[in-house]
């Protein structure tokens, strides 16, 4: 059941115009429905501009991530090569010096001969195992692409795998990697889910949970351009902390604090946007040690919390590495639907008011109306009935009737009813028993 109301809320066609709820209101019925017409061939481009619109709200990081993991892999690949082939280059260089030489041994040149071959076989090797890097991650493109050739308007099996997909993605996001992996296995979205990021960053995020900054460090090294242009404080944060772990162990271990915090905080391009944080660090060898320090404003900075909030600066910082939105696209998708169907039927807590909870409707599921309540209500630009009893519309074929009770019904289901209770209709909502010649037509202004 939730799993449909989930497909329904990320079909990504869903809206207030699209939807036909059977709410429960007294009454009438309101249907967030339009009328039914036929495309015709001139609205073919329209459709097909949804379609992409579609592809481009929620698709964008299924292409961007696999082509971003690309260019890294690509710059890293660049680099390498460069490296091995200036040394290459030396070593001919100094085949060449010796060759000009006057007095030249044999040995020499044999030992000279020995390092350009390792040279060449190391440049082989490296530039081998690059393009096999390389060739895996345009693989990678590849399968993203195929996947989305086989999106349609119409293509239930593609929407079930984009389910599947984003609730990994946002499983894995949100620090649930046993889940997010078991699930990427048992729907087989592994290809499709950058298991390898994320894997990538479990690693890390289990180290700073030990309390170790060196894995987090060296990846904040690894993409040093990447932080920089994002104008990222993740390093200063590890080596604020690093500073703060020393002053923790007590006076012996000051002084290594003070060589500590000169040695890497010198280091950053621009130590002024840092000022605040180095002062209120290294305020703490004043005051750590002084009477009433449980009232400290300082003593935040000792909290074991920091910790967990290292790693949701790293997951942040991670996401950005990546170009993946500030929030997933399951939890953007979801809202965006959950938005479309709110009615204030779904949120009424007045018992007084006869509103029921309507199973067919996701938001008035207990476990996904809590996520609807501070969401806009949706925008419905024309309203139609529909009956309660059997979800069709109230119209001149199947007119509305109130019962004395003053609840509206469609003619339909009152006139079925009375056939099968010889002439007796009875309320679904208050259980009273009425004839059905008592029930009243209701005319709609």
């Amino acid at each position: 059941m939730i799993r449909d109301h989930l497909l329904l809320l990320l079909s990504g066609s869903v809206s207030p115009l699209d939807y036909t709820p059977n709410v429960n209101q007294p009454r009438f019925i309101i249907m967030l429905q339009s009328p039914k017409t036929t495309p015709k061939s001139k609205d073919a481009p329209q459709s097909i501009a949804a379609l992409v619109n579609d592809l481009t709200a929620l698709e964008h990081p299924t292409l961007k991530v696999p082509y971003e993991v690309f260019n890294k892999k690509y710059r890293h690949s660049q680099k390498v090569i460069d490296k091995e082939q200036h040394a290459v280059n030396s070593a001919v260089d100094e085949m060449e010096k010796q060759l000009m030489a006057s007095a030249t041994s044999i040995p020499v040149m044999v030992n000279l001969l020995d390092n350009m071959m390792e040279r060449l076989r190391a440049l082989k090797r490296k530039t081998s195992d690059s393009i096999d890097e390389d060739c895996a991650a345009v693989r990678a493109c590849k399968t993203r692409i195929a996947h989305l050739h086989t999106f349609t308007s119409d293509t239930p099996s593609f929407e079930k795998r984009r389910l599947d997909r984003l609730m990994v993605e946002h499983c894995f996001r949100c620090g649930y990697y046993d889940s997010a992996s078991l699930l990427a296995r048992k729907t087989g979205v592994e290809e499709l889910a950058n298991l390898d990021i994320f894997m990538a960053a479990q690693e890390i995020e289990a180290s700073l949970m030990r309390k170790e900054t060196d894995q987090a460090l060296a990846w904040c090294n690894e993409n040093k351009s990447r932080l920089k242009k994002h104008n990222s404080f993740l390093e200063f944060y590890l080596r604020q902390q690093e500073v703060i772990e020393l002053i923790k162990k007590g006076r012996k271990s000051c002084m290594d604090a003070i060589l500590h915090a000169r040695r890497h905080f010198s280091s950053f391009d621009d130590v002024r946007q840092y000022e605040r944080d180095i002062q209120k660090t290294m305020t703490l060898l004043a005051v750590l040690n002084k009477p009433g320090d449980i009232e400290n404003p300082y003593l935040d900075l000792l909290s074991e919390a920091r910790w967990t909030w290292l790693i949701e600066e790293f997951r942040r910082e991670s996401v950005k590495m990546y170009q993946f939105s500030p929030d997933s696209a399951f939890s953007v998708a979801l809202q965006a639907g959950l938005s479309a169907l709110k009615t204030q039927n779904c949120v009424s807590k007045n018992p007084e008011d006869g509103l029921q909870r309507n199973k067919d409707c996701p938001v008035c599921q207990e476990c996904l109306s809590a996520l609807a309540d501070p969401l806009p209500f949706a925008h419905c630009s024309q309203s139609r009935l529909v009956c309660y009893i059997t979800g069709e519309p109230l119209d001149e074929s199947n007119r509305p009737m109130m019962l004395p009770n003053g609840y509206v019904y469609g003619e339909k289901a009152l006139h079925l009813m009375a056939s099968e209770d010889h002439g007796i209709v009875t309320c679904p909502r208050t259980k009273e028993v009425f004839k059905i010649s008592e029930a009243q037509r209701v005319f709609v202004m």
